[in-house]
């Protein structure tokens, strides 16, 4: 249907053959007519119906007279694509910021008051400033389609001011870094309980904890296997079926890249065999190590964590620290109810070329792998995971390890 005022018409037609009738036929003998064309012949000719407007609209009047329900769906189909937002620290931003680009608010934001009330109702911008208070960085993050993922949580600590940005925001955190466990110490999980009594997650609406970041370019995937799309990065629940297609190529190019003598330096032989020990690690202990380190970061918000009613006697943490909440006490079981929800999901990122064993990129966290905590050694992202089997090689050179 043509909505006058919408649309620049052009109409080309293609070129035609014509049929041309003359008045007389050719007489053959009379020497004015020869070289003429034969009249049952045709005779190609061009016919060409050009339909423009001398210019394009400035205004759409008749957009005003659509139902009000009709037209935010308009808006909403010119916002941006769900994406995820990594969030890096000042100084990656600084450093980097041909890799790390700024993502400015919609451009649509200032055409009328239904535009702007669409944008700030879907999301927020975010302008990051250095140490200096210069501008370094800029997002536009719609709090409903858009994820944010944390690569540190000590970077995110770097910057304040959030407010209420992250209201009704997905976040993904990686696992091994937010909680405490028999295998490291206290002080990355005492940043995350620093970050919750700051109030900051107070109104999220989900955590997706990661149990493995794959560094991948996708390109044996084919398109019908791209999680990729438009973004850089993917975030898949650790249930979903298309998990052991999407690893059986990674798995191939581990093997090649190790070869026969370094085979003891592949941790799970199959995708099958990794898929199944990360939902026995997530089952058996990360998801209750993580909901504890939430629950009692906010009793020590609350001020009620030096209640002894409020606990058990089961044990956990570093040398069997703390100790574990009583589940069944009614303060605990109202913050139990007020969480957000949480699921274990395994994090892709796009690399050229696809190789897991490829140097890590420049947003990898240099030098602090393997010293955490005061400067005691093995107790880092790296050595933990290694642990607990929770990355797919041993090798010194995986930038899959988180």
């Amino acid at each position: 249907m043509d909505i006058p005022g919408y649309y620049s018409r052009v109409v080309i037609r293609e070129t035609t053959s014509a049929w041309v009738l003359r008045p007389n036929r050719i007489d053959l003998n009379d020497p004015q007519t020869v070289g003429l064309h034969d009249p049952l012949r045709p005779e190609p000719r061009a016919i060409h119906e050009e339909l423009v407007d001398p210019a394009p609209p400035t205004r759409l009047p008749n957009f005003w007279h659509l139902p009000y329900e009709l037209r935010q769906e308009i808006w909403e189909m010119l916002l941006p694509p769900p994406r995820i937002i990594c969030l890096m620290s000042p100084q990656m931003y600084e450093k980097y910021s041909h890799i790390y680009k700024s993502v400015h608010i919609p451009a649509f934001y200032p055409a009328c008051e239904e535009s702007k009330e669409i944008v700030q109702r879907w999301g927020v911008g975010l302008r990051f400033v250095s140490y200096k208070g210069m501008p370094i960085h800029c997002e536009w993050f719609n709090r409903r389609r858009d994820i944010l993922y944390l690569p540190s949580i000590m970077s995110f600590g770097c910057f304040d001011g959030w407010g209420s940005c992250l209201d009704n925001s997905t976040i993904i955190l990686n696992v091994l870094e937010v909680l405490e466990d028999r295998y490291r110490g206290d002080q990355l999980s005492k940043h995350f309980t620093q970050v919750v009594d700051q109030g900051r997650f107070d109104k999220v609406k989900a955590f997706r904890l990661s149990m493995l970041k794959v560094q991948w370019g996708g390109d044996q995937w084919g398109e019908e296997l791209d999680i990729y799309g438009e973004d850089t990065m993917a975030v898949l629940d650790l249930d979903d079926p298309r998990l052991p297609t999407l690893l059986r190529p990674v798995f191939q190019n581990m093997r090649f890249l190790l070869g026969s003598q370094n085979k003891q330096q592949q941790v799970h032989k199959r995708p099958s065999c990794l898929l199944r020990h990360l939902r026995r690690e997530w089952e058996a202990e990360l998801k209750f190590l993580f909901e504890e380190q939430w629950l009692q970061s906010y009793l020590q918000k609350m001020d009620k964590l030096v209640s002894e009613e409020l606990y058990t006697g089961k044990r956990f943490g570093l040398d069997d620290q703390r100790r574990a909440l009583d589940r069944g006490h009614e303060l605990v079981r109202t913050l139990i109810a007020g969480m957000p929800s949480i699921r274990p999901v395994i994090l892709f990122e796009k690399c050229y070329p696809s190789t897991v064993l490829s140097k890590h990129n420049p947003g990898a966290m240099a030098g602090g792998d393997d010293v955490w905590n005061g400067g005691r050694q093995w107790d880092g992202l790296r050595c933990i995971a290694h642990r607990r089997g929770m990355t797919l090689t041993y090798s010194r050179g995986m930038s899959s390890f988180e």
